[in-house]
């Protein structure tokens, strides 16, 4: 890495030896009322995040094409349950 562009010591320059996942598209965010993100979309990739009431995360849906992946998140004991193409995959608990 290097630093220095448009004459700020402390901004990034360039990056050497990248792995080829960095994403080089264009990476667009929404955000609730109540500032927390709620999509974020790249290329046609789609990541969707529902809250409850308490203002946490509750479900959350990535999309990329046709295929979706939903996730659940009930409680602090049943973290997450994820669903893909309507087949329930796997549950997760916390101890």
């Amino acid at each position: 890495m290097s630093y220095g562009a448009d004459n700020k010591p402390h901004a990034l320059a360039t990056v050497s030896n990248a792995p080829d996942y960095i994403p080089s598209g264009n990476l667009t965010l929404t955000y609730t009322d109540f500032s927390k993100i709620k999509t974020l979309t790249e290329g046609n990739r789609l990541y969707e995040i529902s809250y409850g009431v308490d203002d946490q995360r509750r479900k959350s849906v990535f999309t990329q094409g046709s295929a979706t992946t939903t996730q659940y998140y009930f409680s602090q004991k049943l973290r997450l349950c994820r669903i893909t193409s309507n087949i329930l995959l796997t549950c997760s608990c916390v101890k």
